[in-house]
């Protein structure tokens, strides 16, 4: 099916990162995105306005990511011109008071995080913060997402390529994410000839089904037996050693730990925190994963193997860069940065464009139709141990595996190869 897909992104400015994020849509979407400019970045929201009609013609659904900055008033605009009322959804209403606490009805809060279009598609991660939806006009449809890495690519992987592939009949990669950066990997792998040790901790065998979606990366991870005990180690301490034992016992230049999970009180319905470590040559880093409130056990630990993939990338190409800069002449390394300043004006003045064409595609066809933890994660370095003591007491913090209850431990089992579990399970006995 000839489909055309456009991205357009705005209230935030072009850089290096937004670019990657960028990268990974384009990914996501091949196949559905015309070569050129799919993605538009605009760092000024005025900059937009000679090319919105344009974009917008022959257009089957229009990706709309607006920085967070800017995502309520965004939000609000939108469904004021397209004449759609919102209401406040109970569930998001109770996931986002557990992360920030309690907020007015009328905050801006509100709106950005649990606000939707009343008898709309609805979009929103387990956390409920920044909830988006879809417009429809006959067969177009309109898709508002906050511009926000994780977010966005878990909102689409998990809930608008569904969406998507009902409405259209069509066959979005709903794990098109981990296989972006499962090759990635596999590719920087590859071209430094070397592979990486993964410590074999009970986690680990989600680390593996997502690696086994790339077969060459599948064969450049080591799956090591995990022999360290964390004893009166702290949790950063405990996965920094794993991965470093990994990489010496396969005598590998990387090596890479993802702990079990552990509560943070004394019932199962406590946050749960995941430490992954990577380790070069150099040095050892650590990151802190927390889970969202109503997260499922089996979505976290998933979370957490993906974030370990994007973790090495990202330790290994900082590693590059860092060789490059000190080897290049110092006349070359200096950079500039620009600091680009949005004004909400500006952004109104793009909506007003966008709105105008929607509104007048919505009208015509209705009269037709009459239808319609990344979390805030934590790097700590591994020289700073100790910050994590107050958190996670030696006595509280017991691992998530003896007690999950029967009917979580199934789940588990279920979605992971018998043979798999199996391997790791002898390993570890």
């Amino acid at each position: 099916m000839g489909l055309n897909f456009k991205i357009l992104v705005f209230g935030t400015q072009w850089n290096n990162k937004a670019e990657k994020i960028g990268d990974e849509l384009r990914y996501m979407l091949k196949g559905y995105l015309q070569p050129g400019k799919e993605i538009a970045f605009y760092e000024s929201m005025s900059e937009a306005l000679p090319e919105f009609y344009a974009r917008f013609q022959g257009t089957d659904v229009i990706f709309l990511l607006a920085d967070p900055s800017i995502y309520a008033q965004t939000k609000k605009m939108l469904s004021d011109a397209l004449r759609l009322r919102l209401q406040a959804e109970a569930a998001y209403v109770v996931s986002a008071r557990k992360r920030l606490g309690d907020f007015d009805v009328n905050s801006e809060e509100m709106l950005a995080h649990c606000m939707v279009p009343e008898g709309k598609q609805s979009f929103c991660m387990d956390d409920g913060l920044y909830s988006g939806f879809a417009a429809t006009a006959g067969k177009q449809n309109m898709i508002l997402l906050p511009f926000e890495k994780e977010r966005t690519v878990r909102m689409l992987g998990e809930q608008v390529f569904p969406y998507l592939n009902h409405f259209y009949d069509i066959s979005l990669d709903i794990h098109a994410s981990e296989r972006y950066h499962a090759n990635l990997l596999a590719q920087l792998l590859e071209e430094k000839e070397s592979m990486i040790a993964v410590s074999g901790t009970k986690t680990s065998v989600f680390l593996r089904s997502i690696a086994e979606q790339d077969p060459v990366l599948a064969s450049l991870l080591r799956f090591t037996p995990s022999a360290e005990s964390i004893g009166n180690l702290q949790p950063v301490e405990y996965a920094v050693n794993l991965s470093i034992a990994a990489s010496e016992l396969e005598d590998c230049p990387y090596g890479a730990a993802i702990t079990n999970a552990y509560y943070t009180g004394n019932d199962m319905s406590a946050p749960k925190k995941v430490f992954i470590a990577f380790t070069d040559e150099d040095d050892s880093a650590v990151r802190e994963i927390t889970s969202f409130p109503d997260e499922t056990v089996e979505l976290f630990l998933n979370r957490c193997a993906l974030e370990l993939i994007e973790f090495a990338i990202e330790r290994i190409t900082d590693a590059e860069e860092k060789t490059q800069e000190e080897d290049a002449p110092k006349a070359f390394v200096s950079r500039s940065t620009m600091t680009v300043l949005t004004s909400i004006a500006a952004v109104g003045a793009v909506l007003c464009v966008l709105v105008s064409f929607l509104v007048t595609n919505l009208m015509i066809k209705n009269r037709e139709q009459d239808n319609s933890g990344m979390a805030d994660v934590a790097i700590t370095d591994v020289m700073q141990p100790t910050t994590l003591a107050p958190e996670l007491p030696t006595e509280t913090a017991t691992t998530l595996a003896p007690e999950l209850p029967t009917e979580t431990a199934t789940t588990l089992a279920a979605v992971t190869p018998t043979e798999e579990a199996t391997t790791v399970s002898n390993e570890l006995n």
